[in-house]
């Protein structure tokens, strides 16, 4: 498992990432009394650690969170759910949140894109003995195994609840469970004052185990790809949310934040899709925003760094992550100011 002892950011990294002048950057950092621990002497860069403290009073000490439990949603494969709860969560551990991620899919491949089921010195897939002492969800609520038992520290900041194929078998493990929409609240709601944001990523599916994710949810981050059947299918999933919701839980459907993705100018079905997609569901979507199609996402995941370590001021993928991160803080904290990053990143 990647140890990121050896990342660093230096001083325009930290203010492109934050939006302010390295002038301001510079400011925190004496106040802090920070030094750098790597990088050369014209450009130093600053340890994790201390990036962390930098980028918490630029950002996380002046947007506290209320809404603080977030799910990728869509029961649709494919369209970036678990890239985005992999960038987002990364970035906001940075930003001196403490984040926890919990991944839901039995495919796993969030938990892979952190590194979990590989040794961090040689990058060997781990022993299948370390692989069978691995805790999930379904461990937590099978054998009620305490859910800090199944907590995996991957840097500073950001600790997660993996999965396996054992999940497969949740499920049915839920169906057969009183109150079976609710576990996930149950675990969460002690967790909710030990960290600041709870990431989950669901698979494609709408199943016992996702009806608890979105349940369990604050803000559900549903992800649209934009293709011309995107509208229709926005469409069934929110009436479904409504349904489920309103009908059965008997209680308002939490936040909405729909996340335009794989945008391209040059198709025309994409544009066709944003328009409709926008003009159809406007009210849950940041003004003039859309995810471009980036081939950094996929580079980033097979190399498990997430972009915000790499920071490439040209790259649009980490320019839009930072745009949906900025979309996550207004939504979830009770400071409503705007444009932290957007205006600065660009």
């Amino acid at each position: 498992m990647n140890t990121f002892s050896d990342f660093g950011l230096n001083k325009s990294q930290l203010a492109r990432l934050a939006g302010l002048s390295a002038t301001t950057i510079r400011n925190y950092i004496e106040e802090l009394e920070v030094y750098p621990t790597g990088g050369s002497k014209k450009i130093p860069k600053y340890s994790l650690v201390d990036c962390r403290k930098i980028l918490k009073k630029a950002i996380a000490s002046k947007f506290p969170i209320e809404k603080k439990v977030h799910t990728f949603f869509n029961f649709k494969g494919g369209v970036g759910k678990t890239t985005f709860a992999y960038q987002v969560s990364s970035t906001l551990a940075l930003f001196g949140y403490n984040v926890l991620v919990i991944d839901t899919d039995p495919q796993y491949n969030l938990s892979t894109a952190f590194g979990v089921y590989f040794e961090g010195e040689t990058g060997n897939p781990i022993s299948d003995d370390k692989m069978s002492n691995i805790k999930t969800l379904y461990d937590v609520i099978t054998y009620k195994y305490p859910v800090e038992s199944a907590v995996i520290p991957v840097f500073d900041g950001l600790s997660l609840i993996p999965s396996n194929l054992n999940l497969t078998r949740l499920d049915q493990e839920l169906f057969t469970t009183t109150r079976r929409e609710e576990q996930f609240n149950e675990i969460i709601k002690p967790l909710r004052s030990k960290y600041d944001f709870i990431i989950m990523d669901v698979n494609p599916s709408i199943s016992n185990t996702n009806l608890n994710a979105i349940n369990a949810s604050d803000v559900i981050n549903v992800v649209a790809e934009l293709q011309v059947f995107s509208l229709s299918s926005t469409n069934m999933l929110l009436t479904e949310l409504d349904d489920f919701f309103t009908e059965k839980m008997r209680k308002s459907v939490p936040t909405l934040n729909i996340v335009p993705n794989k945008y391209n100018p040059k198709d025309v079905s994409s544009l066709k899709a944003t328009s409709a997609l926008k003009e159809t569901y406007g009210n849950y979507i940041r003004d003039g925003f859309h995810v471009r199609q980036s081939s950094d996402f996929n580079r980033s995941s097979a190399e498990m760094i997430p972009l915000v370590f790499a920071s490439n001021k040209n790259s649009n993928a980490l320019h839009d992550t930072l745009e949906l991160v900025d979309e996550i803080l207004f939504l979830s904290s009770s400071n409503k100011e705007r444009s932290i990053l957007k205006d600065e990143v660009a």
